[in-house]
């Protein structure tokens, strides 16, 4: 129970450093309702933060141990509740499917994660009924759990294409958990935190003052992951995004309907090129919006400029 509270306690102070601030626990369900076990359909691209595609390297697997021992990371108790022994035997977190999956923690944003400093923690909802116990060593250690969901491991999928998150919902003490997520390298580390960098509404100075900060607690091999990534995610190289993330943002500002506009993606995109020669004080993302809502107040007045003029 110790090891419990204690981990949920440095998962929580984790958070604490980001924009939004300290992120306390919500309530897994409702009242009079037991706690769900079967969540979205999502494809493992969207829903899991620093994902590399279907053909990148899975992580390790992870191992089985016997309980009465303090699992590492990678590591996890050959056991099972009685809730999934009764009810949910088929289901990936049963011991004999668990090691055919890679898991996934649930984090900010309804998105998933594979570090545990970056788990959301649940608690007992309010007249919520049913089970509140660690699906893996069968114990209430503590108020909070974790919510896990799985998706199959390359060798165990006959076609790679779009992996999707299963289903079923796991719900994880915070050692359970960090054993169910695995080994994180430093370099998998800094490609979830360039990520957070992308899809959060950061100004630049947080943004370099982050970057600055993960750049000095690695070595000369992180840097070069990172900077690897950075370009992946600018739509640079033979690994490029097929869409960068400041592109999609601006396309969700403008709005939807016909005549709507959709910006082009390459590397040599106008509006990169523009905002290449005004850096730093104007992004290739502030750019592309005022050009996009210029062209539609000019369409919508009738005027004679179009969006390639400007």
């Amino acid at each position: 129970a110790a090891a419990c509270a204690a981990g949920a306690a440095g998962t929580v102070r984790g958070q604490s450093g980001q924009k939004r601030g300290r992120l306390l626990p919500q309530p897994a369900a409702g009242k009079n309702q037991p706690r769900p076990r079967q969540g979205p359909d999502l494809s493992a691209q969207e829903a899991i933060v620093g994902y590399q595609g279907d053909t990148a390297g899975d992580p390790a697997p992870i191992r089985f141990v016997k309980r009465g021992t303090e699992p590492s990371p990678g590591e996890v108790f050959e056991f099972q509740s009685s809730e999934i022994t009764r009810e949910y035997t088929a289901a990936p977190i049963a011991k004999r499917t668990r090691l055919k999956f890679n898991w996934v923690a649930q984090t900010e944003g309804g998105r998933f994660t594979r570090d545990p400093d970056k788990m959301t923690p649940f608690v007992r909802g309010e007249g919520q009924i049913g089970f509140w116990t660690c699906d893996i060593c069968g114990k209430m250690c503590c108020e909070q759990l974790f919510i896990f969901r799985a998706y199959l491991r390359q060798e165990f999928v006959q076609e790679l294409n779009g992996r999707r998150l299963d289903p079923f919902i796991a719900y994880m003490s915070w050692r359970c958990g960090r054993g169910l997520l695995g080994h994180l390298t430093e370099s998998a580390k800094f490609k979830e935190e360039v990520f957070s960098l992308a899809s959060h509404d950061l100004s630049v100075d947080e943004v370099r003052a982050q970057l600055q900060e993960a750049l000095s607690r690695g070595g000369r091999e992180d840097r070069l992951n990172l900077i690897e990534e950075l370009e992946r995610l600018a739509g640079l190289g033979p690994g490029a995004a097929k869409k960068t993330l400041e592109m999609t943002a601006v396309e969700r500002l403008v709005a939807s309907g016909p005549g709507s506009a959709v910006l082009l993606h390459t590397a040599e995109d106008a509006f990169r090129a523009v905002a290449r020669s005004l850096a730093p004080r104007v992004g290739a993302r502030l750019l592309a919006m005022g050009a996009a809502f210029v062209a539609q107040a000019d369409r919508a007045t009738g005027g004679g400029v179009g969006a390639a003029a400007l």
